[in-house]
């Protein structure tokens, strides 16, 4: 059996793809097999690709008709054979030549189902390795060990993980079925059923960003999903009492642009994201983000006034008053 198997979803990614093959093919690691779903790219991504497929066997290439990241993540977990798995992004890449064998050793000898370990960020070519906020500080792992999830409560970057494959295939872990958002569930659930992971200090994927596209542009199935993806989140924190992870989620709800974005459909009356915005407001609970250390005057100031806005607009005078009393 092969050690890890790297997954990587492609599509139109021509100006990055490269750094990212060549990150992976130098790893040290032997017993690597690289994954690549084409996801009906319509740039050069393939001419570029094609000339590491010729010279290294490990590359593999599947294609299929443009579905999605998830569905490209899952079809590559169902073809993979490596004890492990890894899941990179094609505009991604490993910033040190040992990632891999450090994570597929550290994971072996302490015989766990998740082994990590920090992220740094490319920013239009500046690297980030500190971060201010008391969540993006979660992405460095500043001690070697074992943690248990429910302590640490990280929802984002599953990335700087790799996962026993075979514990994803039992338990059914794949990637839900959004255009935006799928990855804080499926990293949500495989933690909390593996409980406890081991985590190492070193800087293990490098995420780049600024060259995405705007939130306030994308077309209302990404909208739609990123909400979806927001409520499985709540209603996996709220049942599993994971205050860390509700406050992150609703904080995502109130982020700037995802309300820039909510205001641009909401003004055409689009319903289903009416119906699946007041699904998400039931999800929502004030006690664990008092756990949290929110207190009554920042969800006054953030929560109510941004969405509740959203809502106010589309909403009859009672419905709108019913719904804001919960919080005040």
């Amino acid at each position: 059996m092969l050690a890890i198997s790297i997954l990587i979803p492609l599509y139109n990614q021509e100006k990055w793809l490269a750094c990212c093959i060549e990150s992976i093919i130098k790893q040290t690691l032997h017993g690597i097999e690289v994954i690549v779903v084409n996801d009906g790219s319509t740039d050069k991504s393939l001419e570029i690709l094609r000339p590491y497929l010729k010279k290294d066997s490990r590359i593999k290439l599947i294609n299929q008709e443009n579905q999605g990241a998830y569905a490209a993540r899952n079809r590559a977990l169902m073809d993979a054979t490596g004890e492990y798995v890894a899941f990179m992004d094609p505009d991604d890449y490993y910033p040190a030549d040992d990632i891999l064998k450090k994570l597929y050793n550290a994971a072996k000898k302490f015989d766990v189902y998740i082994c990590g370990g920090s992220l740094c960020i490319d920013h239009n070519g500046e690297i980030i390795k500190a971060f201010a906020t008391r969540m993006e500080r979660k992405l460095v792992f500043t001690e070697e060990g074992i943690w248990d999830f429910r302590e640490y409560q990280m929802e984002f970057y599953y990335q700087r993980y790799i996962y026993k494959r075979s514990f994803l295939l039992e338990n059914k872990f794949i990637f839900p079925p959004y255009k935006r958002y799928q990855d804080p569930p499926f990293l949500l659930k495989s933690m909390l059923q593996a409980r406890f992971f081991y985590a190492i200090p070193d800087y293990v994927y490098c995420y780049r960003v600024g060259h995405q596209l705007p939130m306030v542009d994308w077309d209302l199935y990404k909208v739609y999903d990123m909400l979806r993806g927001i409520k499985d989140c709540l209603q996996i924190s709220l049942s599993h009492d994971l205050e860390a992870v509700h406050a992150h989620s609703v904080h995502r709800l109130d982020d700037n642009m995802t309300c820039i974005a909510l205001i641009r459909y909401m003004t055409v009356v689009e319903s289903d994201i009416l119906s699946l915005l007041l699904d998400i407001h039931r999800c929502i609970d004030v006690e664990l983000l008092k756990r949290y250390g929110w207190t009554q005057r920042m969800f006054g100031e953030s929560y109510n006034l941004r969405v509740f806005e959203i809502m106010r607009q589309c909403l009859c005078g009672n419905a709108y008053k019913q719904l804001t009393s919960l919080y005040k």
